[in-house]
């Protein structure tokens, strides 16, 4: 346990992250010298600092990956979709662009499950989702895709 209290060891942290900021291969020796602390103390707080970045850049490049896995299969949906509403679409086409619209969709919600992105929208204030409205436009979307379904099957 560090000897110094929780809010001074959030201060000290913050004073190793500007001393880093501007001597990035600082050593942890030479951080605790000029900050006056023990190299032992400062030592852990690098790693703690080193961490958090770790996972800063982690969760960045996870979420960049799943947007781009999102704009993908949402410009693939478009053109899957104009098959759906086409009327000279076969039968086989209509079944088949209706499933991959399905499966598309089951994919990036099971991905964003997978890592919790759902708390971090929740929890950001800028952006509120309206979920109600979006839950709307889903089911009016998958009753449209039903019925396209239903109707190339039966034809």
């Amino acid at each position: 346990m560090s000897k110094y209290s929780k809010n001074k060891t959030l201060e000290i942290k913050e004073k190793v992250k500007n001393y880093l900021i501007k001597n990035p291969i600082a050593s942890t020796l030479e951080v605790a010298k000029n900050l006056g602390y023990d190299k032992d103390f400062i030592y852990k707080l690098k790693e703690k600092i080193h961490h958090e970045a770790s996972i800063k850049i982690y969760s960045h490049t996870l979420k960049s990956s799943l947007a781009e896995l999102e704009d993908l299969t949402s410009e693939v949906s478009r053109i899957l979709w104009n098959i759906v509403e086409n009327k000279n679409s076969k039968n086989r086409d209509v079944i088949l662009s209706c499933k991959t619209i399905f499966e598309f969709r089951s994919l990036i919600l099971d991905h964003r499950i997978k890592y919790n992105l759902f708390a971090e929208e929740k929890s950001n204030d800028k952006e509120k989702i309206n979920v109600p409205e979006l839950a709307k436009i889903v089911r009016e979307i998958e009753e449209r895709c039903e019925r396209k379904y239903k109707e190339a099957v039966l034809k």
